[in-house]
């Protein structure tokens, strides 16, 4: 189905998108972490911003099975945290704009070699629930960016039974997700960009890289706002 950042997420998007260009009406708003005065188009104070939890390194230096590398903005913490919950639960698209800050052009150079950008699905019925798709509309600010075709038609998600994986281990996560994505596209000798928001232990980006290479898929990155703390990953890139 279309749906994942199709027609019903328009209204939305333009919401994401004037925000995060500053184009709705000259905006000298509030921060939307501490609340003071914002001084930059993404809704923060020069201050906030700064004390972002930034990752030192983009790149993760975890191994996500079948995905080639992984980058991620910042570390999930707060208010990040917060951030990502305000978009997941509160469909506000202002905190998605905050996110899209950390689509730094360190950032960035990782999708220098990539031929489509492919956001993770949501469920047809959480999608219709949201109004949107976060994955899909932090995929449309990299595709804007880095001038990469962003394909929400291609991939599905399939329904699965298990609880929702926020509530489960690893290993659970893990098998959780075994048949969770359906590929209807031909991604033969494509170099692919998976997004999504948060990776946790990337239970999620594994199994939409795993159906993507039966598809064709030669090269697999994923990119995200954020992602989990582990030590290894601070070292130097």
């Amino acid at each position: 189905m279309p749906w994942n950042g199709g027609l019903s997420s328009l209204w939305n998007h333009a919401k994401l998108y004037k925000l995060a260009t500053g184009n709705w009406f000259d905006w000298h708003g509030i921060c939307f972490v501490c609340r003071g005065l914002a001084s930059r188009k993404e809704l923060l104070c020069n201050g906030c911003f700064s004390d972002l939890p930034w990752r030192p390194y983009p790149r993760l230096r975890r191994r996500i099975e079948s995905v080639d590398a992984a980058f991620a903005a910042f570390r999930y913490e707060f208010p990040v945290t917060d951030l990502v919950k305000s978009v997941k639960f509160h469909a506000d698209l202002g905190a998605l704009s905050v996110l899209t800050a950390g689509f730094t052009e360190d950032l960035l150079t990782a999708l220098e070699d990539v031929d489509v950008v492919v956001p993770v699905p949501l469920l047809p019925w959480r999608f219709l629930r949201r109004g949107f798709n976060q994955a899909g509309e932090l995929a449309r600010v990299l595709g804007r960016t880095t001038h990469r075709p962003v394909r929400h038609d291609l991939v599905s998600r399939q329904h699965t039974w298990g609880p929702a994986q926020s509530l489960l281990d690893a290993a659970a996560r893990r098998d959780n997700m075994k048949g969770a994505f359906r590929v209807a596209g031909n991604f033969t000798d494509l170099r692919v960009a998976i997004v999504d928001d948060v990776i946790t232990t990337g239970a999620t980006c594994s199994a939409l890289a795993k159906a993507l290479r039966a598809a064709g898929a030669t090269r697999i990155i994923a990119v995200a706002a954020a992602a989990t703390a582990l030590r290894r990953d601070e070292v130097g890139n």
